[in-house]
């Protein structure tokens, strides 16, 4: 059972507190289900403003890159920028998170002393997003699952910066890309959540239902806009290909193994990793055969 902390440092209206809390706990089940991963023993959830948001993503990022260089050679060249380098990320994060903040569906936020929280900002959904209760499920169910994976993989919050300084000399199509993993398996279980709700299984809102804001739809169009990462829906393609493959066991494995983090090309073609790793697929697979008499099962 999950423990919710609610922080109302937005200072919403009570009401609407109410109801987010209601849409959260609504979402819980639904990613205990299909993501197959437990939930956190307590998840925090905060409400706050742009400017809250803006700062504790800067912090969030700064405090990921701390950790990732934490890991390297004391003699690499990234362990020795190391300051340097955790500066840069905090003001790319600031510059970012100012410019796109309207696109915040939600996040999840990691401090260097505090519990992770899944941050909403309540001015995004009166001004920009317009959402269903519907659409704030699936949104909560998305970010909950980040939440069960990093309880689960801890250094999967900062394996991108990592990977990004340990391939740095590797050619581009070689170098490890584990920041897709966590937002597209978001993204699968999303629609998943969207499907069990009713309606199409999409990421959005229907036709009916309340659209978003021109601001909105011009960020969300920008091509530096995060939403845009192609990375998420390749995240997602690699997500499924792995689940029809081996099932849950052979997507644990590429998630909690940095050796097995996908690279560009795998991301491009999910079948290269499943060759390049087919010791590992046959295993899994064969292991997967033996607990439940099927192979494959989500």
């Amino acid at each position: 059972m999950t423990d919710f902390c609610y922080h109302n440092t937005a200072l919403v209206e009570p009401a609407d507190l109410v109801r987010y809390a209601a849409l959260v706990e609504a979402a819980a089940p639904y990613v205990t289900e299909l993501s197959a991963f437990p939930l956190p023993a307590r998840v925090v959830v905060r409400a706050v403003i742009p400017d809250q948001y803006i700062d504790r993503q800067a912090e969030h990022n700064a405090h990921l890159t701390r950790l990732a260089l934490a890991g390297l050679d004391a003699d690499s060249d990234a362990a020795k920028r190391a300051p340097a380098l955790v500066e840069e990320a905090r003001t790319a994060a600031r510059a970012a998170a100012r410019r796109f903040y309207p696109l915040c569906r939600a996040a999840v936020i990691i401090h260097e002393s505090a519990d992770p929280e899944l941050t909403i900002i309540p001015e995004v959904y009166d001004r920009h997003l317009h959402p269903t209760g519907r659409q704030l499920i699936t949104v909560f169910a998305h970010q909950l699952t980040a939440l069960a994976l990093y309880a689960h993989y801890p250094e999967l919050a900062w394996a991108q910066r990592r990977c990004n300084a340990l391939d740095s000399t590797l050619a581009p199509h070689r170098r490890r890309r584990p920041a897709a993993l966590v937002p597209g398996y978001g993204q699968y279980v999303e629609r998943l959540v969207a499907k069990a709700l009713g309606g199409p299984a999409v990421t959005g809102p229907l036709p009916d239902e309340p659209q978003p804001s021109d601001l909105y739809t011009q960020l969300r169009a920008d091509p530096d806009s995060p939403a845009n990462a192609r990375q998420v829906d390749q995240g997602e393609q690699f997500a499924s290909v792995l689940l029809d493959a081996g099932g849950q066991p052979l997507l644990h494995l590429a998630l909690g193994r940095e050796a097995l983090y996908p690279t560009d090309a795998d991301l491009n073609d999910p079948t290269t990793w499943l060759t390049r790793h087919q010791a590992a697929v046959t295993q899994t697979t064969n292991t997967t055969t033996d607990d439940s008499g099927t192979a494959g099962d989500r």
